[in-house]
């Protein structure tokens, strides 16, 4: 459709040197741009050494520390920000799983990190025992995480994915599953 209404305004407001990306569905170029963003490679953000299978922690407030002392950036400013997040929503997902993830200066490069715990803990008005954590710098002009956050939504939606997941015990598990499924 060569008269879209996105080409038309593609047409009037971009020039040779700096082109407009556009959501028009016509389009090749957001059609190979809409399967780049699908997916979504992991390992960019975890590693191994991000991935602990048998924490024992038994509070909230001891998986936020744990999670700013793992990352080994401004452990206090961390931990902080992430107690101050939680406190303006619980980052609860359901289903036994938190996404406890902030941002800030202090952060140098996204990261993930992944905590199971050995228990259940109370996290809101739920018990969670698998833990993704998202640190993420401060300015994240491309909106980086977001893909991340949203590709882990997508899986997390297939009971299978939750399953293998709640039962692996190695880093390698996890990491697999994390970028095969």
């Amino acid at each position: 459709m060569a008269n879209s209404l996105w080409k038309r305004f593609k047409d009037a407001f971009s020039s040779d040197d700096q082109p407009i990306q556009t959501n028009d569905v016509h389009s090749m170029a957001n059609k190979s741009r809409a399967q780049e963003e699908e997916k979504c490679d992991f390992t960019q953000i975890l590693t191994s050494e991000h991935i602990f299978t048998e924490e024992d922690l038994h509070s909230q407030s001891e998986v936020l520390k744990r999670l700013s002392q793992v990352s080994g950036e401004n452990q206090e400013e961390i931990y902080g920000a992430l107690l101050v997040r939680e406190k303006q929503a619980s980052t609860n997902l359901g289903e036994g799983m938190a996404l406890p993830h902030v941002q800030s200066e202090n952060i140098s490069k996204l990261t993930m990190i992944i905590l199971k715990l050995e228990n259940p803990i109370d996290w809101g008005n739920d018990k969670v025992s698998l833990v993704f954590g998202l640190l993420i710098p401060k300015p994240d002009s491309d909106f980086e995480h977001v893909k991340y956050m949203a590709g882990l939504s997508k899986k997390l939606l297939k009971p299978s994915f939750v399953y293998a997941l709640k039962e692996a015990t190695t880093a390698e598990q996890i990491i697999n599953l994390l970028t095969q499924s």
